[in-house]
């Protein structure tokens, strides 16, 4: 199942309408670990709610950069009234950590020169080569 991005950011605008303390409508944000369960908790606060549309949008919401920068080990978990409610293992927290420095590493590797150096037999003189 997919959603239209427009009705994603409504879900996601709805959310945080309704509950300011746990959601957060700007990605660049900081934004709080998410309450393990919050999906039942939501449906049973907000009936009219379609549970795998919801599936979907707190999956697009765990997915944001800010989300997982947040997900560092021991970070308290939110539930829909802005509690306490457990603590983050630092999983996501890590794993986004890890992504954006592979990305970083990958980025440098293409950049770089090679280290070892390129032999390149050439059996005809260069000058040949450079004559239009």
């Amino acid at each position: 199942m997919t959603i239209a991005k427009e009705d994603l950011q409504a879900a996601l605008a709805y959310l945080a309408e309704r509950f300011p303390q746990t959601f957060v409508l700007e990605r660049h944000q900081p934004h709080r670990p998410l309450k393990v369960g919050i999906a039942d908790d939501l449906v049973a606060r907000c009936p009219e709610l379609d549970r795998s549309k919801l599936g979907i949008v707190l999956g697009t919401y765990a997915r944001r950069v800010m989300y997982r920068k947040g997900m560092v080990a021991g970070a308290a978990r939110i539930d829909l009234d802005g509690n306490a409610c457990g603590e983050a293992s630092g999983g996501a927290g890590a794993s986004g950590r890890n992504a954006s420095s592979r990305k970083d590493a990958e980025g440098q590797a293409r950049a770089a020169p090679a280290s070892v150096p390129l032999k390149v037999r050439m059996n005809f003189p260069v000058a040949d080569v450079l004559v239009y």
